[in-house]
């Protein structure tokens, strides 16, 4: 019973393969699946096969593709390794996948043991006798693995793979052989240009067929066969220009299968014919797929929901059709064929170009069912040539078009077209054929026709429109709003700006005023200072001496550079030739230098190029200002040790060059920007020790501008920084000769100063101090100030100094001093840092520190008194009010210690409110704990208790002397006399033992601290 139905369901099998039962004209597969190359692999396919272990290969132009069911892989020509565009591939019986090269003139095969392609050398006969003068046409690999070489113009050669030994079996000067098949007598069959040939291999007997072959009528001396197939029934396939004609080798006889031609294109010819195992034979020409089968029946093949052309198709395994469109490939299934309504489209144009591929407003696809939609634009002009059948017959028909036609339609044949120019909506095209002598049929083909209209008369484009005008007039009015507002803000800020121009001109107007008022009293005091005899007074009243008229020339010169500001502002400042040689005047105003850099053993390195002095006119007043501020500028930022150079020339264009270079701490690339900007300075640890006010480099760019000049500056942090000044200048002529000036001349008339003068040291001697005074450590960066305050405040205190914050606070930690007084402003370490750094230190917590600064806001108050200074005092200040300040600091250290050493009975200090007395507290509390801890040990002395607090023995005992007025020693003893009363207060030991357990060996001893400390014996303390 089950072989039964066995041979029951492959007969149903082979039934729906073959198509025994499925008499329609046009069929439709089912479609399984779809694969899609990855994007580096050129998928335009010119031919398809499927080799025994069942992988599909594709000819494309670009490489021989590979798909094994799951991943696609590209191989490539070894010689041409992109654009190896290849027509078609052949698999041959010993594995072999013959690959056929579009240019033909080499040959080549996939190996699948080396997974490449493998080139028949170019040396073998086959190449260079043969492809190598007539390039191939085709390739066919038959059943004993031979190859058969269809080559162009002329030749068919038989070619062993296996030895490399070809012959040429036929060769006919004009006829190229183009297709190759084998039929089941192991005949070859080929086409040429002219005819159709059979050759059989064992008698080389050779047929020619003409005659029946092509369209009926005159025979045409070209024949323009292609393709060529030998089906499984012993008939031969040729295809022909719009037909497919069939031979049957044994009765001669020749059918013809014609097709309707496109109108569009000229090449309908069919070139590959390949059979489904079941004896129908698929092919396709330019604009159709067919099927043709075992029965003799022409079918027509469509695809649901394919928007592309058929590029190729190919009867595969497992009864699958494998189809390439487009850059895909799809899968249908042979086994669910069914049949679709008959309406052949021949053609579809739009616009005059007929529809292949889908864009995004045209498109025709079918669905599942067979029934095709053809989807344009509204105004879009529509031909269609259409026929209820697939093969061109002399059968009437009639069309007509529901919702825009009222009549029928009637058309001859195929040849003609309708043509339609629609507006949106939705149409049905229905198609009727005639037959005789049954009339007209009564089943009618349909496609619907969809017309979108164009997207400005549809209702989401209004819809868009009304948006984007609401939108424009919205940002029209908002425009509007925001261009008043503008106008108001325009009009806000011009008056703003005339009042800050107002403000501008009212500050210029008062700095000059202010520095012109200045200038007499300074005068009076430069002048008045200049003739008092220095040799007349004490050595410290001759620096007093020597400090006015240093600060007094040093605010001469910045009233003087502000007044300069203020008239280049103006446009008011004066340009006063004179006739010299600059390079020597630049020279001179080096020379006043020398002192200076020599004091702050600074090398100064005057170098010029120029041999033989020129004369030149030029502003000696600027230049002087210029030279002077980038010299002042480079020795101020220039430590001990360190290089200024000057180098300085005139061209031969006449500018004169001046170049000023320095080894000092260099500048920030950030700040370079904003240098010359009035009144910038950069703000860091390093340069806080050099003050200055931000005029002097200004004012260098200005009167380099406003001279026709040019500054530029380079600078690298930590090598030093360059200032290049380039000056145009104008030669002198033989009259300004005669007038030459000579070079002091032009000194003088600069107003340069001469360098400063240094203060001479006072020796401490000069001030009998006793040893008991309290220490001030006093850290300020101006070497006047702080030579001055050191002398102000030695008659009352022993004093020392610090130049900069780092070095107060080795200073600190080395002496451990009574009061600090600090300045804020400094180099390394500013006044703010070394105050949090000393209060966070135990060993110098307890310091009061005063803090001196020119910044007097009140914020900058609260940041000084929050970072733990005991006083805030603002420059300038006069010398009685720091006296009594650090005065007041040292009795309030007083009232400390008596706090700290003031005892109840029971031996403990009272608890203060004050919390920087409770940190101390808490630091005394600390050494009695460890005392009280080792009280019998004889190891507890000085040295221990320093090792204890982690402190030197001096900086232990100056720390205890400020904070209990008692040295080391006294303060351990102190300890333990506290405790001593506890003990006697107890009642439990007597007096040896109290002795005993307080590590005092004699008692006697122990009795006279106890006396010294208490004012009564111990014996007698339980008795008060």
């Amino acid at each position: 019973m089950s072989s039964i139905c066995s041979v029951l369901r492959n007969c149903l099998l082979f039934a729906l393969l073959s198509g025994a039962s499925l008499r329609a004209q046009q069929i439709m597969p089912a479609r399984l699946e779809q694969y899609t190359p990855p994007a580096n692999i050129n998928f335009n396919t010119f031919g398809a096969t499927q080799d025994h272990r069942g992988n599909l290969w594709f000819a494309t132009n670009d490489g021989v593709v590979r798909f094994d069911g799951r991943y696609f892989k590209v191989f490539h020509d070894p010689v041409f390794k992109q654009g190896d565009d290849y027509f078609h591939v052949v698999p041959s019986p010993d594995g072999r996948i013959w690959c056929k090269l579009g240019r033909g003139n080499g040959l080549s095969y996939i190996d699948p043991q080396q997974d490449k392609i493998i080139r028949i050398p170019d040396t073998t006969r086959v190449v260079r006798e043969f492809l190598a003068v007539r390039s191939s046409n085709y390739l066919f690999a038959a059943a004993d693995s031979t190859l058969w070489i269809g080559q162009r113009g002329t030749g068919l050669l038989h070619f062993n793979p296996r030895t490399y030994a070809v012959e040429q079996v036929f060769s006919q000067e004009g006829e190229g052989v183009r297709w190759i098949t084998q039929d089941r007598q192991g005949t070859i069959w080929f086409t040429t240009n002219l005819a159709v040939y059979a050759y059989d291999p064992p008698t080389r007997r050779l047929k020619r067929y003409r005659e029946g072959l092509g369209p009926p009528g005159p025979v045409s001396k070209e024949l323009r066969a292609i393709g060529i197939h030998a089906r499984a029934d012993g008939s031969i396939l040729v295809g022909l220009p719009s037909e497919v004609d069939v031979i049957h080798p044994a009765s001669g006889h020749i059918d013809r299968l014609v097709l309707t031609p496109s109108r569009f294109h000229a090449d309908q010819t069919v070139r590959d014919f390949f059979d489904d195992g079941q004896g129908n034979t698929y092919f396709k020409n330019h604009t159709s797929c067919f099927r043709y089968t075992r029965q003799g029946q022409l079918q027509q093949l469509e695809f649901s929901d394919l928007r592309h052309r058929v590029y190729f198709l190919y009867p595969g395994r497992d009864h699958r059709l494998w189809v390439t469109a487009g850059q895909t490939l799809l899968a249908y299934d042979l086994t669910r064929i069914h049949a679709i309504p008959s309406l052949n489209l021949i053609d579809v144009v739009v616009n005059q170009d007929r529809l292949e591929e889908a864009s995004t407003n045209h498109y025709l696809v079918r669905d599942s069912l067979g029934h095709p939609t053809l989807t344009v634009q509204d105004g879009d002009l529509i031909s269609l040539r259409v026929s209820p059948f697939i093969q061109s017959l002399a059968h009437a028909f009639r069309i007509r078009l529901e919702g825009h036609d009222q009549n029928w339609n009637v058309v001859e044949d195929a040849v003609n077209q309708v043509a339609y120019q629609l507006s949106a909506g939705r149409y049905t095209l229905v198609l009727n054929a005639y037959t005789k002598p049954s009339g007209w049929a009564r089943h009618v083909s349909t496609m619907t026709i969809i017309v979108r209209p164009l997207f400005w008369k549809t209702g989401w484009f209004w819809v868009l429109v009304l948006a984007v005008v609401g939108l424009v007039s919205g940002t029209l009015l908002q425009g509007g709003r925001r261009r008043q507002k503008l106008r108001r803000e325009l009009s806000r800020r011009e008056f703003e700006a005339a009042t800050l121009r107002e403000l501008d001109e009212l500050k210029s107007r008062f700095f000059t005023n202010i520095t012109h008022e200045l200038r007499t009293p300074l005068t009076l005091i430069l002048n008045a200072a200049e003739h008092i005899n220095p040799s007349r007074l004490a050595e410290s009243d001759q620096n007093r001496l020597q400090s006015i008229r240093n600060n007094a020339h040093q605010l001469m010169r910045l009233i003087n550079q502000t007044l300069d500001m203020a008239k280049l502002d103006a446009g008011k400042l004066d340009h006063r030739e004179q006739v010299g040689d600059p390079v020597a005047f630049v020279g001179q105003v080096v020379d006043q230098f020398r002192g200076l850099a020599q004091h702050r053993q600074i090398n100064l390195d005057w170098i010029t190029q120029s041999e033989n002095s020129s004369l030149y006119r030029f502003d000696a007043d600027s230049l002087g200002k210029i030279t002077y501020n980038l010299l002042s500028n480079a020795l101020k930022f220039t430590s001990a040790e360190g290089v200024v150079r000057i180098d300085c020339w005139m061209t031969d264009q006449h500018v004169l060059w001046l170049r000023v270079a320095d080894t000092g701490m260099g500048i920030p690339a950030e700040h370079l920007a904003r240098l010359f900007d009035r009144f910038y300075q950069v703000d860091s640890s390093s340069t806080r020790a050099y003050s200055g006010t931000g005029i002097g480099l200004a004012l260098v760019k200005e009167l380099t501008q406003w001279l026709g000049g040019t500054i530029e500056v380079e600078s690298s942090v930590g090598r030093g920084s360059v200032f290049t000044l380039t000056l145009p200048l104008i030669p002198a002529t033989e009259a300004d000769q005669a007038t030459v000036d000579e070079p002091n001349g032009f000194f003088q008339q600069t107003s340069l100063p001469a360098t400063p003068p240094v203060l001479k040291a006072i020796p401490d001697q000069a001030f009998p101090q006793e040893a008991s005074w309290p220490l001030v450590l006093v850290v300020e960066d101006n070497p006047e100030l702080r030579l001055f305050l050191k002398e102000s405040l030695m008659a009352h205190y022993r004093v020392i100094t610090a130049d900069n914050g780092r070095q107060g606070l080795e200073q600190a930690l080395a002496e451990v001093p009574d009061l600090i007084v600090s300045d804020v402003m400094m180099p390394e370490l500013d006044g703010y840092e070394l105050v949090e750094r000393l209060k966070a230190d135990e060993r110098t917590s307890h310091i009061p520190i005063v803090l001196l600064t020119a910044r007097s806001s009140y914020d900058s108050r609260l940041k000084g008194l929050g970072a733990g200074a005991d006083d805030y005092l603002s420059k300038p200040f006069s010398v009685e009010e720091l006296i009594l300040r650090i005065g007041n600091s040292l009795r309030t250290r007083q009232n400390w210690q008596r706090q700290l050493t003031s005892e109840k009975k029971t031996g403990q200090a009272e608890q203060s409110p004050n919390p920087r007395l409770e940190k101390e507290e808490r630091f005394l509390a600390r050494l009695r704990t460890q005392i009280l801890a080792h009280l019998t040990d004889e190891q507890v002395d000085v040295d221990w208790l320093s090792q204890q607090a982690g402190m030197s023995r001096a900086q232990l005992h100056r720390k205890l002397t400020a904070l209990t007025n008692m040295n080391t020693t006294s303060f351990i003893h102190s300890v333990r006399m506290s405790q001593a009363v506890v003990l006697l207060q107890e009642g439990k030991l007597n007096v040896a033992q109290v002795a005993q357990a307080l590590g005092y060996n004699s008692q006697s001893y122990f009795s006279k601290l106890f006396q010294e400390h208490y004012g009564y014996p111990p014996s007698k303390h339980n008795a008060l």
